[in-house]
């Protein structure tokens, strides 16, 4: 029996919610490892990125090749998406004044509506493998903590992939986390990253970055993240829960299905926040047009269970200002998250 309950409004990013601040969405981080020097000075990866520019597809195809590329290509293109990766992190991360402002503002006076109140529990779950959280998350706030790892890292200076390394528990250390994961005194605000981090390592020392198209398989590999896949489940698997996704294109097959599950059987509700028009958005779902990946897996399902749309995630900040702007305040009421 657990002390805590999950709060009712669940919270879920993507590669958009940092695009104002930096990061890259899909065909941007494609562009950036095409222009890597491992890329350019490998004609196999060089002809193989001029056919297939979707980045995922690209690498689970050189990856996963057991003749057409080499180990050094394999190698090569590993360097390169990781080296793309630190390159957005620096974007992102080692910004100042104005830009900056606007970073901690979103987490003020946004994300920070969703920690849970009394004997509830938010729940926060990205995507996305930066480290914009744990950057400019202010300390004044209830801090989202992330379970099965180390405290909070310090924000008196940027963080570093590189030096800021941290391991990933074992099978035994995830058990352990997960007996006292409902106690009392624990946090009542985690922060989920399903897709791993920059700076994560996992057993065999890499790095814990989930991409590519069969992210279940990666995501199976690490105990930690196959729980934070089991939790996100678990938290939109019962009634009422209203899931907000800000910047998420609804691209991976594995987060559909767990979120049309829910809708089917527990009548789940959307609130998209997307810098599409609402009309080229449905129209996407809906498969009336073709995206860079394919058709929206489960989109016909997704798009009437979609009950608030927005599209700008600057509106939802008010840099420099302690108090959020009209325009916060109409999002969360149109959520019903006073």
């Amino acid at each position: 029996m657990t002390w805590f309950t999950p709060a009712r409004h669940v919270l879920l990013t993507g590669a958009g919610f940092t695009k104002n601040y930096g990061g890259y969405l899909a065909n941007e981080m494609g562009a950036a490892i095409f222009r890597q020097p491992e890329i350019r000075e490998d004609a196999e990866l060089q002809s193989a990125m001029h056919d297939e520019l979707n980045f995922e597809v690209l690498y689970d195809e050189v990856l996963r090749s057991t003749s057409e590329y080499s180990i050094e290509s394999k190698h090569r293109l590993v360097a390169a998406v990781r080296r793309a990766y630190l390159q957005m992190h620096k974007r992102i991360s080692y910004q100042s004044g104005q830009p900056r402002s606007a970073a901690s503002a979103i987490c003020s006076h946004a994300i920070a509506r969703f920690v849970g109140k009394g004997r509830e529990r938010g729940f926060f779950f990205t995507l996305n493998q930066d480290l914009f959280i744990e950057e400019f998350f202010p300390s004044d706030y209830p801090v989202p903590r992330v379970p099965g790892l180390p405290t909070w890292p310090s924000q008196s200076r940027p963080l570093d992939p590189e030096r800021d390394k941290v391991r990933l528990p074992d099978e035994a250390e995830v058990a352990r986390v997960k007996a006292t994961f409902g106690d009392k005194g624990t946090s009542n605000f985690v922060y989920l990253k399903l897709h791993g981090s920059l700076g994560w390592t996992g057993h065999d020392g890499d790095d814990v970055l989930v991409i590519g198209q069969t992210k279940s398989e990666l995501i199976e590999r690490e105990p930690l993240l196959r729980w934070y896949l089991e939790l996100f489940k678990e938290v939109l698997h019962r009634p009422e829960v209203y899931l907000v996704t800000i910047g998420y294109g609804f691209g991976d097959l594995h987060i559909n299905h767990i979120i049309v599950q829910a809708i089917r059987e527990h009548k789940l509700r959307l609130c998209v926040v997307s810098p599409e028009d609402t009309m080229s958005f449905r129209m996407k779902m809906l498969a009336m047009v073709n995206t860079s990946g394919g058709a929206i897996p489960y989109g016909s399902e997704l798009w009437p269970a979609v009950s608030s749309y927005w599209h700008n995630v600057s509106e939802l900040c008010e840099p420099g200002s302690s108090r959020a702007p009209r325009s916060t305040q109409e999002f969360f009421e149109s959520i019903d998250l006073q």
